[in-house]
């Protein structure tokens, strides 16, 4: 299913890829999708093994959902995606 979401936060796995922290995602990211950022296209290498989720804030509100996804993208090119937002890449046929 394609997702599309906000880039809420970056970091990196030493020897591993670097991690999108995602808010307000919508549908699901799976490991090997990919997905157009403003620096190019990526693939999801491994999503959080709690999944994206949502909850309700202390108020009772519903907060959007939210999780990370380790990917290929280089870390020093990723931090410029600080609140942008990623979306699935169609695939050509």
């Amino acid at each position: 299913m394609p997702f599309s979401a906000k880039v809420q936060h970056v970091f990196s796995i030493p020897d591993k890829g670097t991690v999108l922290w995602l808010t307000e995602v919508s549908g699901d990211p799976v490991e090997c999708d990919r997905f157009g950022t403003e620096i190019g296209d990526a693939t999801v290498l491994l999503v959080d093994k709690l999944g994206i989720r949502d909850r309700n804030c202390l108020t009772g509100k519903k907060v959007p959902r939210y999780g990370g996804v380790l990917t290929d993208l280089p870390m020093s090119d990723a931090m410029r995606l600080y609140e942008t937002t990623v979306q699935t890449v169609e695939e050509e046929s």
